[in-house]
């Protein structure tokens, strides 16, 4: 999986070890993903992500990861119409649905049709509970909706170690 490293030289020393990386191997398709990430989250160049993203893909066509990671980019450019797109190609790469209904449900709530958003949570919250994606966009349903019980709930079911008498455990 991408590797964070901040610790390591700061967010700049981050790129500067993942171009090193690339150099010794590559054929690395995460250390491009780490450097597509780096410029969507930390720098904002969302041009260089997509580059970035667009390697990952040519270098594992078959990894359901990457063309999600790319959806997403497009999501925060304000295309969903292409994010849907690289959605479904992650989608049907996947064995699982696990992170196409994640990323469904942040394109859903990016249209305003928070019902299909919750739908597509649902199903990966039934899938994985402590993937902590789905866990927050129905608890925030629940709580806008005044439901309390019902966000406790979930977190009965995702987190039980934060809910008991005991100190929970972190």
């Amino acid at each position: 999986g991408g590797v964070c490293l901040v610790c390591w030289g700061g967010l700049g020393g981050a790129v500067a070890w993942f171009s090193e990386a690339a150099a010794v191997n590559p054929g690395l398709a995460w250390v491009n993903v780490s450097v597509g990430n780096h410029y969507q989250w930390s720098s904002g160049q969302l041009d260089k992500s997509a580059v970035s993203f667009a390697n990952a893909i040519s270098l594992d066509p078959g990894n359901p990861d990457f063309p999600a990671f790319l959806g997403s980019l497009f999501l925060d450019l304000g295309d969903p119409g292409k994010a849907e797109y690289w959605f479904e190609r992650a989608r049907k790469l996947s064995s699982g649905r696990l992170n196409f209904n994640i990323q469904m449900s942040f394109l859903h709530l990016r249209r305003g049709d928070e019902s299909a958003a919750v739908e597509h949570a649902r199903k990966a919250f039934a899938e994985s509970p402590n993937h902590p994606a789905p866990l927050m966009l129905l608890r925030n349903h629940e709580l806008s909706s005044g439901r309390y019980a019902e966000a406790r709930a979930l977190y009965e079911k995702a987190r039980p170690e934060l809910l008991g008498n005991a100190d929970p455990k972190v």
